[in-house]
C-alpha cells in the first residue's frame, strides 16, 4: 500500500510538471504587443501633459506677443492731445492687432490705465483719464472684444511716465497704459 501511495505520489508529481512545462509561453510576437500596448498606454499618459504643455506654452507666446504691440503701443506715441481722449489713426492701426489676439484669445484680459498730465484739477484729470480709457475700451469693443475683458481705471495725474512742468513731460503723461492677464 505504501508502494502504491508513492506510485500515485510520483505519478501525480510528473503528471503536474508535464501539465506546467506544456502551458503556452507567450511567445514574442506577443510580448512585443504587450510592450507595445504599454508604451502606448504611457505615451497617451504623456503624450496629454505634451498637450497641455504646448498649449501653455502657445498661450504664454499669444501673451508675450500682446504684450508685445501693447509696448509697440506705448513706444509709438499712442497718446493723446491736450485735453483729449480721441484715439489716433496710428493708435488705430496698433489697436486692431491688439483686438485680433483678444478675439482669438479668450482667456486675455487686458487693464486700461488712462492718464493725464498735471495740468488741471486733480478731479478734471481723474474723469480725463477715464475718459482716454473708455475709448480705449470702446474702440476695442466695436472690433469684437468683450467689454467684460476690457477694464478700466483712471490714475489722472497720480502716475506720470515722465517727471517736469514742460511740455515733453506733459506729452508723454498723456496717455493710456496697458496689463495683460490671463484668466
Amino acid at each position: 500500500m505504501k508502494a502504491l501511495k508513492i506510485s500515485l505520489v510520483l505519478a501525480l508529481s510528473a503528471s503536474l510538471a508535464l501539465v506546467a512545462g506544456c502551458a503556452k509561453k507567450p511567445n514574442a510576437v506577443e510580448n512585443e504587443q504587450s510592450a507595445d500596448a504599454a508604451l502606448r498606454d504611457g505615451a497617451a499618459g504623456s503624450s496629454a501633459a505634451d498637450d497641455e504643455a504646448a498649449r501653455e506654452a502657445a498661450l504664454q507666446q499669444k501673451k508675450n506677443r500682446l504684450q508685445e504691440l501693447l509696448d509697440r503701443i506705448m513706444a509709438e506715441d499712442i497718446y493723446f492731445d491736450f485735453d483729449r481722449s480721441a484715439i489716433t489713426d496710428q493708435a488705430k492701426a496698433l489697436l486692431s492687432e491688439v483686438a485680433e489676439i483678444m478675439i482669438d484669445e479668450k482667456r486675455f484680459e487686458l487693464v486700461i490705465e488712462g492718464h493725464t498730465d498735471e495740468r488741471g484739477t486733480e478731479s478734471y484729470n481723474m474723469s480725463l483719464g477715464s475718459k482716454r480709457a473708455k475709448a480705449v475700451q470702446q474702440f476695442l469693443a466695436d472690433l469684437g472684444v468683450g467689454t467684460e475683458r476690457l477694464q478700466t481705471i483712471s490714475y489722472g495725474e497720480e502716475a506720470p511716465k515722465a517727471e517736469g512742468s514742460n511740455e515733453e513731460a506733459w506729452s508723454q503723461n498723456r496717455r493710456a497704459h496697458f496689463t495683460v492677464n490671463v484668466r
